[in-house]
């Protein structure tokens, strides 16, 4: 009788750690999914970003092609100069949107990259968590 008890209760015991085991489990598992929600939409914004950034830097090079912006050779030395400044002006705000493109791709990028390494160290981490019981036997994936 009192060997059928303590049976139960390490039986108990043990079921106890599987349940805990597979809370941690499910913890784990949320974690990670909220982290990789986090990232896109982390991504989602920069892609946004981008697109405005496309857009205006469309309207810049739209506003160079205008005929209107066009130099003529009616222009005198001084307005042909005031063109030219404006042109500058104008190169230089390009300049600046191209180079926010380029730094967000380069944070989208970034941000593809921690979400493969956060896949990848949970994908182990999982092998290595989820692979074995309390009783230390393996579990076939």
């Amino acid at each position: 009788m009192i060997l059928a008890a303590s049976l139960c209760s390490g039986y108990d015991f043990c079921m106890a750690q599987e349940d805990s085991h597979r809370a941690q489990q499910v913890r784990a598992f949320e974690e990670e999914a909220e982290e990789l929600a986090t990232y896109q939409l982390d991504l989602l914004a920069l892609l946004e970003y981008q697109l405005r950034s496309v857009h205006q830097t469309m309207r810049q090079i739209e506003k160079l092609r205008n005929a209107r912006a066009r130099v003529g050779p009616e222009l005198t030395n001084g307005e042909r100069g005031e063109a030219l400044t404006q042109l500058h002006v104008e190169l230089d705000a390009i300049d600046v949107e191209v180079k926010a493109q380029r730094q967000v791709s380069s944070d989208m990028h970034q941000t593809v990259d921690r979400m493969q390494q956060r896949l990848n160290t949970f994908r182990k981490g999982r092998k290595e968590f989820g692979s074995h019981t309390t009783d230390g036997d393996s579990v076939p994936e």
